[in-house]
């Protein structure tokens, strides 16, 4: 069965990188196991992307990955995501040489088992507001989160004072440039969105039982307050912009892959790429 990974990201915040750059992971770890396939060994390479530079320069990838707010709010019950879900799951094993249409789907159902996706509506990409908006709007999270099989990756930030985020910004202000009155309001905007977002994080103990000695835990605070559950993480996306080593251990393990499969070439080539 397959596993669903849900991207909440503020408006223009790398979206397009994540996109490419997890699929390339969860296909290179199909390729490492099925080396011995003439078809899945090379699948990684196989995806590419192009690059759209209408407002700003951003990738496009050849796989559907938006659904409306509206649309999940259309599912009933987690079944009736599960249905929809797991139709949009990449078909990457449709060329497979001299296999039957029914067999081409079992060897797909077989390999293919994860799904990224984020959903859009009145806060762009986030299912929990926008980081310059005065509510968090948290509907279609409530909806999705009744599917064990779907877990949720809020992109946020350790350092407001990145470069990253200051990359993120200029591309939100060029899609709204022709919005006069976005534009009239950018800078309480940004100046919100720094108060909005970012990471406070300290040390503290776990105690044990006596006897047995005490754990190091690391806790960290988002003014936007996401869930804490086994389903969801908080990519913090300047620093895997930065290769930090830890930042690629916890998505790799959370999305399932193994650490190598996050190819830094890519986070190198991604940079150039928008530069």
């Amino acid at each position: 069965m397959a596993t669903y990974y849900c991207i909440s990201s503020p408006s223009h915040c790398y979206m397009d990188f994540l996109l490419y750059y997890l699929n390339k992971a969860s296909h290179q770890n199909i390729a490492t196991a099925n080396s011995g396939d003439s078809w899945y060994k090379d699948i990684a390479t196989k995806l590419t992307k192009t690059i759209d530079s209408t407002n700003y320069k951003k990738y496009v990838i050849p796989y559907g990955s938006v659904i409306t707010a509206s649309t999940v709010s259309g599912w009933a019950d987690a079944a009736a995501i599960e249905t929809a879900l797991a139709a949009e799951v990449p078909k990457i094993g449709i060329h497979a040489a001299a296999l039957s249409a029914d067999a081409t789907k079992e060897q797909e159902d077989e390999k293919v088992e994860k799904y990224f996706f984020h959903v859009n509506g009145t806060a762009g990409d986030s299912i929990w507001g926008a980081p310059w908006g005065s509510t968090v709007d948290t509907t279609s999270y409530d909806k999705l989160k009744t599917n064990s099989n779907v877990k949720f990756i809020f992109v946020d930030f350790a350092d407001t004072s990145s470069s990253h985020f200051d990359k993120w910004w200029s591309r939100v202000e060029a899609s709204h440039s022709s919005d006069s009155s976005w534009t009239a309001s950018k800078n309480a905007y940004k100046s919100q969105s720094i108060t909005q977002m970012g990471c406070s994080e300290y040390t503290t103990e776990d105690i044990q039982p006596e006897g047995t000695p005490n754990t190091s835990v690391t806790v960290r605070n988002y003014p936007l307050g996401y869930p804490t559950d086994a389903n969801c993480m908080v990519l913090q996306i300047d620093k895997l912009l930065n290769k930090d080593a830890d930042t690629k251990s916890e998505l790799a393990t959370f999305i399932g892959v193994n650490t190598v499969d996050l190819n830094d070439n890519i986070i190198d080539e991604f940079k150039s790429d928008i530069s």
